[in-house]
């Protein structure tokens, strides 16, 4: 995991003060659709069931609520988001999506630095393909307030191509076997 591990501490650092330029290519990118949901949309398969919240859904409306109400808003083309953000401030969390030519992709997500008041990176997410199987997920996140650093990865393993297993692995921590009964996950330690 340690070759894995420097791999994404180097995208992590190419991407860190990256902000203002990924969004300069991606507010120009045009003839989309916009989307909205109330919590960003999973990237990898049960990553917000995995996290112990409700999986978040994409409507076509902005909700009709308090102003104050959080919303993300939801750039999509092609029938893929590529641009997230927070529909009340930007700084609040924005998420860049990124495809490459092996068909990996990557999500970055941008926060408002407490220091400077500059939007640094704080998650990249890298999730490996095979075809349109997820196989693998790498997740770093950085707090540079508390000078913490997290990194995991996620191994999907497949029965007739329905996921059966994820094993997460940490590189800090003891890793943890998930597995699908009835369309249940159940976290083994």
């Amino acid at each position: 995991m340690e070759k894995e591990f420097v791999f994404i501490k180097e995208k992590f650092a190419e991407n860190l003060k990256q902000y203002k330029k990924h969004l300069r290519v991606f507010e120009k990118i045009d003839n989309y659709e916009i989307g909205y949901s109330s919590a960003y949309i999973d990237f990898f398969p049960y990553q917000a069931i995995m996290n112990g919240f409700k999986p978040a859904t994409l409507h076509k409306n902005k909700p009709a609520s308090n102003k104050n109400d959080n919303f993300i808003e939801n750039r999509i083309k092609d029938n893929d988001i590529y641009y997230s953000y927070n529909g009340l401030r930007k700084e609040w969390g924005t998420e860049f999506y990124f495809t490459d030519e092996q068909n990996n992709k990557t999500r970055l997500y941008y926060t408002d630095s407490n220091e400077d008041d500059q939007m640094l990176l704080s998650q990249l997410y890298y999730k490996t393909m095979a075809g349109t199987l997820v196989e693998k997920v790498y997740c770093y996140m950085y707090d540079p307030d508390m000078e913490e650093e997290t990194f995991y990865v996620f191994e999907y393993q497949y029965d007739n191509g329905n996921i059966n297993k994820i094993i997460r692995h940490n590189y800090f921590y003891e890793d943890q076997v998930m597995t699908f009964d009835e369309k249940k996950l159940k976290i083994k330690k």
